[in-house]
């Protein structure tokens, strides 16, 4: 409750920053802090991370709408079943590799390589009579919504399902 008033007061007044955030800041300057064991869906840190994307206005990855009051899955950016098919020892529930897109775009990548729905990805915006290259474009605009950088679009973009386990690890 303390954390909800001392925000709410920090969006009227920009020099009001809460306590919370400046302890934040704090953990991030001395590298403490770190998002890669966050996997329990109820944890406040898990939401937190998934309240951003939401509100950074994301739009699922084959369909062009927001995703906004549809029905919405937590989608591995890296398909669990991939990661297990091709036996790479991570833990793939880890908020890092989630983020919110619609159900029967879930079920569509299922246990795709991540290059398999890149490659998907641009396809469907070439359907609307763009470049390869304008496609992709947007295909990376659509990622960063969901918080997926330019080096991260990358690397999913090389991971490919004919690749072993090691050159995966290289990647």
């Amino acid at each position: 409750m303390k954390d909800f008033r001392e925000v709410s007061k920090w969006f009227e007044d920009d020099s009001a920053e809460p306590e919370i955030v400046k302890d934040l800041k704090e953990q991030i300057q001395k590298e403490i802090f770190s998002l890669k064991n966050v996997k329990k869906p109820n944890s406040s840190l898990y939401r937190g991370v998934f309240n951003l994307i939401f509100k950074n206005n994301p739009v699922d990855f084959y369909e062009p709408d927001n995703i906004a009051y549809e029905k919405l899955e937590d989608h591995h950016i890296f398909p669990k079943s991939f990661l297990k098919l091709k036996d790479i020892d991570i833990d793939p529930d880890i908020v890092l590799n989630r983020t919110l897109i619609f159900e029967e775009t879930n079920k569509r990548i299922s246990n795709k390589a991540p290059a398999d729905y890149i490659k998907d990805m641009i396809e469907i915006q070439m359907k609307k009579n763009m470049s390869y290259e304008n496609a992709e474009m947007n295909v990376k605009k659509l990622l960063e919504k969901h918080f997926v950088n330019s080096e991260m679009y990358e690397i999913l973009k090389s991971i490919k399902k004919e690749l072993t386990k090691e050159q995966i690890k290289e990647n």
